[in-house]
């Protein structure tokens, strides 16, 4: 029996473990159907911009593709999403047709009632590589990031391209560094 810990750590490892996204959900697919049944993973993305969640990436037994399904959401719900007393960052559903916010993405999926484990990854933009110290950890030990990687005009053009790839297009929203 895997602790919840140790299962989100793994789960994280897989899914952070390739750029590309498709490759990296079904390695995490592949390990999460070793410790649970699962017909399907779903990286989804709220756009606040168009209040509505995006469905990027798919992956179920027969493995994984991109997707970029809009999926609108009520007047009401881009509030919901942003309680986080009320929709926490791990939450377990017995049936995600009860939860205001995965309902809409199980009608749109078409699913049956069915349990859900949602696992909501807060994207915080800042500018971190000004204030970073450069130093990160590998295999439990402290290393010093390469002056390139400290490069903010490098990370800003990594920032654009990966929401242009998850379909968000966000580069006018950056300070050219």
């Amino acid at each position: 029996m895997i602790n919840e810990s140790q299962f989100l750590r793994e789960v994280s490892i897989r899914i952070c473990g390739s750029l590309e996204i498709d490759k990296a959900l079904v390695s995490c697919f592949e390990y999460v159907s070793r410790v649970m049944p699962v017909d399907e993973l779903i990286i989804t993305i709220y756009d606040a911009e168009f209040k509505c969640l995006k469905n990027v990436a798919i992956a179920d037994a027969f493995g994984a593709h991109l997707s970029s399904e809009e999926i609108p959401l009520t007047p009401l719900q881009p509030h919901e999403i942003q309680n986080t007393e009320r929709f926490p960052r791990v939450r377990k559903l017995d049936n995600a047709l009860h939860d205001p916010i995965i309902r809409r993405l199980a009608e749109n999926r078409k699913w049956p009632p069915a349990s859900v484990l949602v696992n909501r990854l807060v994207r915080r933009r800042a500018r971190v590589i000004q204030e970073s110290t450069g130093v990160y950890w590998k295999h439990g030990l402290p290393e010093h990031a390469s002056r390139r990687a400290l490069d903010p005009a490098a990370a800003t053009r990594l920032w654009v391209l990966s929401e242009k790839m998850c379909g968000l297009d966000g580069g006018n929203r950056h300070d050219a560094a």
